[in-house]
């Protein structure tokens, strides 16, 4: 089973959620089909991992808004991205920054 696959039905109800109510809408059913052998183990990891990089406040605001301003196929996404990127979830928020916060040259 695909992980969007998981939202079939409900990807509107959850677009309708605001920022960190939509992502924590997201992470506990991944967590959950993650456990009950659903999809892989390492995507219910890698939803945990997201959703304590925007708690923990290890994020710059320019990322965390972006990720609370993502539609729910683009957290998903995200979060097979993270299930790639294969490190620990210490790490995440570096990755996170790394690809969602803008550098300007001086």
């Amino acid at each position: 089973m695909a992980l969007f696959d998981l939202f079939c039905g409900q990807e509107e109800c959850l677009n309708a959620l605001r920022g960190r109510d939509r992502v924590q809408s997201l992470v506990a059913p991944v967590e959950r089909a993650a456990r009950s052998g659903q999809i892989e183990y390492d995507y219910g990891q890698s939803a945990y991992g997201l959703s304590w990089s925007l708690t923990s406040g290890r994020l710059n605001a320019e990322t965390a808004n972006t990720i609370e301003a993502m539609d729910v196929r683009q957290l998903c996404e995200l979060i097979h991205d993270l299930k790639e990127y294969d490190y620990r979830i210490g790490c995440y928020p570096a990755f996170l920054m790394q690809k969602y916060t803008k550098r300007v040259e001086v």
